[in-house]
């Protein structure tokens, strides 16, 4: 079936005089094959997985070892995923965005890789010299990015976007430069996440064409809603109390969750007029 495949590749590009490459290969037997990947690309692919693997693990997102779903905000971002190709997770500090961001990550991985960049770890001012950096083989961005959807989820994630020094942030547009301009990566989609700054700040050093195919799908965390305040309080009774409180305290108890700040032993987090040590959850 593939050799058939190929053979009216050929005679259809030998028509018009096309030049076909393996990413438009890629491209055109898309959904009908599926491929081991390149041999010469397969330790990249494996770094590109253990690099989307490890990075998300670190992203805290259990409240006293429970994890609350999340299934509205879930559907959110899957529709603005397959409306738009450019989707912009955002909301105040603390209100869970970097842990759908790994929610949907780690559940694009489990398909096949996926790409996931953080602004704590890249290093150098282009692709190339991050590329290098890490240990791939493959620096040509367009290379790399067909392979990756060849074999898993045509996917490129940001956690905190807007956090990304001047000095890299030419990284990001190396890599969209191709995913833009290649009809080989049409499909590629970028979900990010930013602090609730509004879009015109990634407007600035962005290139206009993300914005321009698809609009921008605007996705806003909010601290949680009453079913999933319920399923925490069910899995620790003692904080019903303040999960069902005032707004107020509500929404700041959540943030602090959130954001970590019950994660450490000697921390402690002032709210409205109270003050909560690490182990209030068990005294409560």
């Amino acid at each position: 079936d593939l050799w058939e495949a190929l053979l009216r590749l050929a005679s259809e590009s030998r028509g018009r005089a096309a030049s076909l490459e393996r990413p438009n290969l890629l491209l055109a037997l898309k959904g009908r094959f599926r491929f081991r990947g390149s041999s010469v690309l397969r330790n990249d692919i494996k770094l590109v997985k253990t690099i989307a693997t490890d990075w998300p693990q670190s992203i805290e997102d259990r409240i006293g070892g429970v994890a609350v779903p999340r299934p509205r905000l879930r559907e959110a971002l899957d529709e603005a995923a397959k409306n738009h190709r450019f989707v912009q997770v955002h909301g105040l500090p603390g209100t869970g965005k970097t842990a759908a961001l790994k929610h949907l990550a780690l559940d694009c991985l489990a398909a096949g890789p996926i790409l996931f960049l953080t602004p704590d770890r890249l290093a150098g001012n282009s692709w190339q010299a991050f590329a290098q950096s890490i240990g791939l083989s493959c620096h040509d961005p367009k290379t790399l990015l067909a392979e990756i959807e060849a074999l898993g989820t045509p996917y490129l994630f940001i956690d905190g976007i807007d956090r990304i020094e001047s000095a890299q942030r030419n990284i990001v547009t190396d890599l969209l430069q191709p995913i833009l301009h290649s009809e080989a990566l049409s499909d590629w989609r970028v979900v990010v996440t930013a602090r609730d700054i509004g879009i015109e700040p990634l407007r600035n050093w962005l290139p206009a064409e993300l914005f321009a195919i698809q609009g921008i799908g605007m996705v806003e965390v909010r601290p949680f809603d009453d079913d999933e305040a319920t399923a925490l309080a069910d899995s620790l009774p003692g904080l019903r109390p303040l999960l069902f409180s005032t707004p107020q305290v509500q929404d700041s108890l959540t943030t602090s969750f959130l954001s970590g700040h019950f994660c450490t032993r000697s921390r402690t987090k002032t709210i409205g007029s109270m003050r909560f040590a690490k182990s209030a959850s068990h005294r409560f």
